[in-house]
């Protein structure tokens, strides 16, 4: 009797023990951004729970793949405000299905708190290539 009810509970709490062991996450998209920079456009964007260590990514921007990397951000030189841009995981060398499209950024908003934000326009730096272009552009600042 003693026997069967340490069976019965080793083999409970195994059970129990696989199914807590189980890794839980949220669905979250590619959450891929485009950050305006002096030069071109700063991508970066989530690497899944699901994807492995030698996962490659093709970026794409407007429709035509750009380039193939290994690590989740890129620095594109040669984007501008209105270029769109989406990423696609490469696994085993077959590519899987491409993210929404995104565009640069042209504002931030942070939460104050209290539920109160603020919007803050994207500043570009200053071209270093073309010194005709104005300095600084105008912030604008709004709190709703």
């Amino acid at each position: 009797m003693n026997k069967r009810l340490s069976t019965l509970l080793f083999i409970l709490f195994m059970g129990i023990s696989a199914v807590m062991a189980q890794r839980f996450t949220d669905m979250l998209d590619r959450g891929l951004v485009a950050v305006p920079q002096a030069t071109g456009n700063l991508l970066t964007w989530r690497k899944h729970p699901s994807e492995y260590y030698d996962v490659k990514y093709n970026v794409y921007r407007n429709g035509t793949k750009v380039t193939t990397v290994s690590k989740t951000n890129y620095q594109d030189n040669n984007g501008n405000a209105s270029s769109q841009y989406q990423i696609a995981p490469v696994v085993n060398g077959e590519e899987l299905e491409k993210c929404n499209i995104v565009k640069p950024w042209t504002s931030y908003v942070y939460r104050l708190g209290n539920n109160r934000y603020t919007t803050v326009m994207v500043l570009t730096l200053p071209s270093t290539t073309n010194p005709t272009t104005p300095r600084w552009p105008t912030l604008t600042v709004t709190d709703s």
